[in-house]
């Protein structure tokens, strides 16, 4: 009897050494399964995030570009026509919206009117186009008209921007008026001739060395990836239009109620005990060290 006792204990005691064991593998097993599904969460939701980050950058471009050309234009209603027009340019040419909004805002900081902006950049972009269309180009073409226009009249500084640039300068000019260039390299010394004729010859000879060089570069692969990548942003931004609105409305509030008198002076008492919690911390564990380090030298 006790014999089978013994065994029956024996036996018992396996059972639940057993049962012990396999609590602890599925325990291991539902951890690894949890981690496992927030993982893939996280690697499935990624995408989401990366597209959503993107339409808020999106609208958040746009809506500092409406500030800006609301200052510059003095009406919300032309401000926002006028984004409108240039991102259907961008999408239409193989520059970024980004690099053409850019451009718009520096050609009306140098004094170009609005009604003059899309003119502009056409024949500039198609100069542009003829040398790679990268933004720096754009961008140099834009500068050095910029500040001729500034400066009311063609200095040599300008002109050699712009045959840096690729731009054939003063031959375009000494052709439309019709004298050689050395001439008028004397008369652009002397300040003779006014920025608005130099622009105008200019963008005129830009258009007939260089005609439709956008509409050419923007049916080529790369020309076709810079579209498409506009028209992806135009359609992200339309997405989350609502969610960035949402978002901006929380961040408002957010600031309102951590600007509040009361949320300051609460913030202001708990800075102050964290700061002396901190100092005691720091104290203390450069005093222990001290210790430490005496012990050590006694021993």
């Amino acid at each position: 009897t006790n014999t089978v006792g013994q065994a029956m204990d024996g036996a018992t005691r396996h059972a639940k050494t057993m049962e012990t064991q396999m609590r602890g593998v599925n325990a291991m097993w539902t951890s690894f399964t949890l981690a496992m599904g927030a993982a893939s969460f996280g690697l499935l939701s990624m995408p989401f995030l990366a597209v959503a980050k993107a339409g808020l950058e999106f609208n958040a471009s746009i809506e500092q570009s409406l500030i800006a050309f609301e200052v510059m234009t003095g009406s919300a209603d032309k401000a926002k026509e006028h984004l409108e027009d240039l991102i259907q340019f961008a999408a239409r040419t193989p520059f970024r919206q980004k690099d053409i909004v850019l451009a718009s805002q520096q050609l009306q900081a140098y004094g170009f009117q609005l009604e003059q902006i899309l003119p502009v950049l056409t024949a500039v972009g198609d100069a542009a186009s003829a040398m790679g269309f990268s933004s720096e180009n754009i961008n140099r073409i834009v500068r050095a008209l910029g500040q001729m226009q500034a400066r009311g009249k063609v200095s040599a500084q300008e002109m050699l921007q712009l045959t840096e640039a690729g731009i054939p300068a003063w031959k375009i000019l000494a052709d439309n008026i019709g004298i050689t260039t050395g001439e008028l390299m004397k008369m652009v010394e002397k300040g003779l001739i006014p920025a608005d004729r130099a622009i105008k010859a200019l963008l005129a000879g830009m258009e007939k060395r260089f005609p439709e060089m956008m509409e050419r570069q923007s049916k080529t692969l790369k020309g076709m990836l810079s579209t498409l990548q506009d028209l992806g942003d135009i359609a992200l931004g339309k997405s989350m239009e609502a969610a960035f609105k949402t978002v901006s409305d929380a961040v408002r509030r957010l600031i309102n109620i951590l600007q509040a008198p009361a949320v300051q002076a609460f913030i202001s008492r708990w800075s102050d005990l964290i700061g002396k919690v901190i100092v005691g911390a720091a104290v203390f564990l450069a005093g222990t060290a001290a210790l430490m380090s005496f012990g050590a030298a006694l021993l």
